[in-house]
């Protein structure tokens, strides 16, 4: 069983990967609505959908799934919004005046480039872990330079970081935990900056 502060950190996980969603589509016309929190030990999350103008209760549609992974619960809430599904009576109910669906989660749909490209952004500017003295990247901006090609802008967090704003390319498609540790020893990279005006040195990771 995870333990409490693991599943309320998951929680909080999964609620900031979700919110550009409320502004944006998930998938079609579905906008995320809402993120319900269960109690521990439940380890489960209520994922609340309905089209852009949609704020009252009987308009809302609320999913229940396992708290895990924040990307496989996205994947696996736009896989449940698209296309057709058949629910029994026994996978239906009512919440706070909502529909409330309760059956098995299906395989998380595949993220797509720019999935894989929400990840990274995600993983580089979300809380970082605490203790230990030394200063991680900072992501300062971002392009795209091709469909699975990423230039990121990266400098230290140290106020006395000495190299500026180091350009480093990327394939998101790339394990993420690999990309992110690799960062840090790339900025300050000597390398010209390519004729790029928005960073001081280049590197390439791709």
């Amino acid at each position: 069983m995870t333990s409490r502060a693991a599943a309320a950190e998951r929680q909080a996980q999964i609620t900031r990967l979700l919110l550009p969603y409320v502004d944006a589509p998930l998938t079609g016309d579905v906008f995320v609505r809402g993120v319900l929190p269960l109690p521990h030990p439940a380890e489960k999350v209520r994922l609340v959908v309905g089209e852009r103008e949609a704020r009252t209760p009987e308009r809302l549609r609320a999913h229940e799934t396992r708290v895990r992974d924040p990307y496989e619960v996205l994947g696996v809430l736009r896989e449940l919004c698209t296309g057709t599904h058949l629910y029994s009576g026994d996978d239906v109910s009512t919440l706070m005046g909502m529909m409330l669906v309760q059956s098995e989660d299906p395989p998380p749909a595949p993220p797509g480039p720019d999935g894989y490209t929400l990840a990274l952004l995600h993983g580089l500017t979300g809380p970082r872990p605490r203790g230990g003295n030394a200063p991680g990247p900072r992501l300062q901006g971002f392009l795209y330079r091709d469909v699975d090609r990423l230039r990121l802008y990266c400098d230290y967090l140290a106020p006395s970081d000495p190299y500026g704003v180091t350009g480093i390319d990327v394939r998101p498609s790339q394990p993420l935990d690999e990309l992110i540790t690799a960062l840090p020893t790339l900025i300050g990279h000597q390398a010209d900056s390519g004729g790029d005006p928005h960073c001081q040195a280049l590197a390439d990771l791709t």
